[in-house]
């Protein structure tokens, strides 16, 4: 697939049109909120417009494309915070995958590139960071559950103290109706005197 001008020029320059790969190991990044997240990419690309291709000196594709991928990763990875990258990392990956080869494709347009794919892999903070992350997370649940048996707790207080209210009220009732008894019998004594 080397591509030659169809027209004679001084010189013929090949130009190679086969999908090429440009590796980028060890890249680095914050996410949105301060992590520093490591990992390897790669980027796939095809030249399209050799024309445009040729016009751009030696080497300076190869170097602009690794320039190119690496601010694509850190503006994705600008975006992400760590919760999201480390609870949902295939969504996180995907969605960071796709929006790193529109951008790249866009911008590699100038140089008649067009981008096939980008590949992300081993995106990870340091170990320290998965750890304090994984014990924040335990910590949450430990006192979600706290949380949880307490509420369990004031709900069961609460309702005994309305079984407790209900049996006042009840009583209350019947005191109540008994003072009402003693007066009535009062009344029925009083009235008996005033006869007699």
């Amino acid at each position: 697939y080397w591509w030659t001008p169809p027209w004679p020029i001084m010189e013929i320059i090949p130009v190679n049109t086969k999908q090429t790969v440009i590796n980028l190991e060890d890249f680095t990044g914050m996410t949105s909120n301060g992590i520093r997240i490591s990992g390897k990419a790669s980027i796939y690309y095809r030249i399209t417009d050799p024309f445009l291709s040729l016009s751009v000196e030696d080497g300076i594709i190869d170097l602009g494309l690794h320039e190119l991928m690496e601010s694509a990763l850190r503006e994705a990875l600008s975006e992400v915070d760590v919760d999201t990258l480390i609870s949902r990392y295939q969504d996180a990956e995907s969605a960071m995958t796709t929006r790193i080869r529109n951008e790249a494709d866009r911008r590699a347009q100038q140089w008649g590139i067009t981008i096939i794919d980008v590949k992300i892999s081993n995106i990870k903070p340091d170990v320290e960071v998965i750890e304090r992350y994984e014990r924040v997370k335990k910590e949450e649940k430990e006192r979600e559950a706290q949380l949880r048996k307490q509420e369990d707790r004031l709900q069961s207080r609460e309702e005994l103290l309305d079984k407790k209210l209900l049996a006042v009220d009840e009583k209350e009732k019947e005191v109540e109706e008994k003072i009402e008894k003693v007066r009535i019998v009062k009344a029925e004594l009083e009235g008996m005197k005033e006869k007699v």
